[in-house]
């Protein structure tokens, strides 16, 4: 199956969440980078294992909170998804 037809057999408010996570990691993704990489002091590949973790979770918290709720104080969801991620 291609990623179109994978993509059109997804319930459409999974393709807006998606869309959504991606935008705000596009957004926040040197910041969260800087944020890892000084606190985790390993290498660029650790702290972008932790950034593509944070975009997982972040989409989990969306599906359950919804988008409303988290974009109001995206930037406190984010780095506190972020703090739990470096923390596991």
């Amino acid at each position: 199956m291609g990623d179109e037809q994978r993509a059109s057999s997804m319930p459409s408010d999974w393709k807006v969440s998606c869309t959504f996570v991606a935008q705000v990691m596009e957004q926040y993704k040197h910041q969260l980078l800087g944020f890892f990489y000084k606190r985790i002091l390993g290498t660029k590949g650790d702290a972008e294992d932790l950034l593509q973790e944070t975009a997982l979770n972040l989409t989990t918290h969306v599906q359950k909170y919804g988008i409303r709720k988290i974009q109001e104080k995206i930037h406190g969801y984010l780095f506190t998804i972020a703090k739990h991620v470096m923390i596991d």
